[in-house]
């Protein structure tokens, strides 16, 4: 996207019809990889954790930007990104944006997400159930505070992302005030693995079921 188009936007919807014409449109790597999960134009919104591009920089080759992205599989970037997607404001805009709307499902891409909504929903004094299991979530003890980025919110030992397409299993986030279901969580592979899963097959009956759940919730 050009920086002029980024700066020139005058509202929302100039920025997302430039941001959807240079940055969506033929993004085969990530936006158009998503297309099997979405199933109504108007009613879904894509957000971040760390709502900025991080990279590491590097010396610009013939005049072109060789920057790679950030990498949580190692050790001395976990702690940048969980800089800014925990940064106080970066909470504050999560939890006004999920709290602001009346959205029940929320899809993770990939296991940072997830890990970071979870935690997220914990400090906000949520009760994060697991919806097969009914156990409540409950952190383990991190070697180093900044591994979440880079870990599963359920355990290696106790439900990998694998083992949530069969039964169908995700994250019920409840009001602790009145017990009920808030928010179902559904956890997916991140487009980057998007070979784990092709077109989103398994993971389209996950939110499904998921969906079918949240039918049966009283209404929030």
């Amino acid at each position: 996207m050009d920086p002029y188009d980024y700066l020139a936007a005058q509202d929302w919807s100039a920025f997302q019809r430039v941001f959807l014409r240079d940055v969506v449109a033929g993004d085969s790597a990530h936006y158009e990889k998503l297309c099997p999960l979405i199933n109504h134009r108007s009613r879904f919104a894509v957000f971040d954790l760390a709502r900025c591009s991080l990279v590491v920089r590097a010396t610009p080759k013939a005049g072109v930007r060789q920057d790679e992205n950030i990498n949580t599989r190692l050790l001395d970037h976990r702690c940048v990104f969980a800089r800014y997607a925990e940064h106080v404001k970066s909470k504050q805009w999560t939890t006004g944006r999920l709290l602001g709307s009346r959205s029940r499902l929320i899809v993770a891409l990939g296991f940072t997400a997830e890990y970071g909504l979870v935690r997220l929903f914990a400090d906000m004094g949520m009760r994060i159930r697991d919806s097969v299991t009914r156990r409540l979530w409950k952190e383990r003890r991190l070697r180093m505070p900044d591994n979440w980025t880079y870990g599963y919110p359920g355990g290696s030992r106790n439900r990998s992302l694998r083992k949530r397409y069969s039964p169908p299993a995700w994250w019920e986030v409840e009001d602790p005030v009145t017990g009920n279901p808030r928010w179902a969580l559904v956890p997916v592979v991140h487009p980057s693995a998007w070979g784990d899963d092709p077109g989103y097959r398994r993971s389209r009956k996950l939110i499904a079921a998921a969906r079918r759940q949240i039918r049966r919730w009283p209404v929030a």
